[in-house]
């Protein structure tokens, strides 16, 4: 839910509409690896406290840059590899 809002995947907090929105946008047949990338994404680098924008591989596309350090340096100390 917070890394298909960060992302601007929908605008929602409802989980059914998020749903809903998610549906819209992407083939039924790649939700479970949409699934697992939000997930990993937002473990890894969008943080729910203090995301690592600076070292994130699709900043240029989230409508949510800046939220968090946007220096590359700073940003990598937070990014969590798995």
């Amino acid at each position: 839910l917070r890394v298909s809002r960060r992302l601007g995947f929908t605008d929602s907090d409802k989980l059914l509409q998020v749903e809903r929105d998610l549906e819209a946008t992407f083939d039924r047949g790649e939700w479970t690896r949409l699934s697992d990338t939000l997930i990993f994404h937002g473990r890894s680098r969008c943080h729910a406290k203090k995301a690592a924008c600076g070292a994130c591989p699709v900043a240029e596309l989230c409508p949510s840059f800046g939220i968090g350090p946007t220096d590359h340096d700073e940003a990598a100390k937070l990014v969590r590899e798995q």
